[in-house]
């Protein structure tokens, strides 16, 4: 089953409003085009608690969005040998989020670049 988005607050707020003028559910369902438990559990919160907000959310929010990862990416593709630390450095000086080089690095690893280097091997012949 895939995600829909969350409902916005005036969302919410039309479909209590909706509620309090004698809609019922399946009513308001077809009138908002929203799922029909996704309306029941908007009008049992409201009920309840007397809030139409959502829910806070658990965890910290990421300190990089999608818009600063695709910015490291392109600091990435420039040059691929550089160091974690000159990474942190130059994301710094392009005046984006000062974030530590753990984050960078645990960045750098969600858009699928991986620190492996190849084994140096002997010279065979002088």
């Amino acid at each position: 089953m895939t995600k829909t988005r969350e409902l916005i607050p005036f969302e919410r707020g039309e479909i209590v409003g909706l509620y309090k003028g004698s809609h019922n559910i399946t009513n308001i369902s077809k009138t908002l085009d929203i799922p029909r438990s996704t309306v029941n559990d908007v009008i049992v919160k409201w009920k309840k608690d007397g809030l139409t907000s959502s829910s806070p959310r658990p965890g910290r929010p990421p300190i990089m969005n999608n818009r600063d990862q695709w910015h490291l990416n392109r600091l990435i593709r420039d040059d691929r040998q550089q160091s974690v630390e000159d990474l942190t450095k130059k994301f710094k000086e392009m005046g984006l989020k000062s974030v530590s080089t753990a984050t960078i690095r645990r960045n750098l690893y969600e858009l699928g670049y991986h620190g492996r280097a190849g084994v140096r091997k002997p010279f065979v012949s002088e």
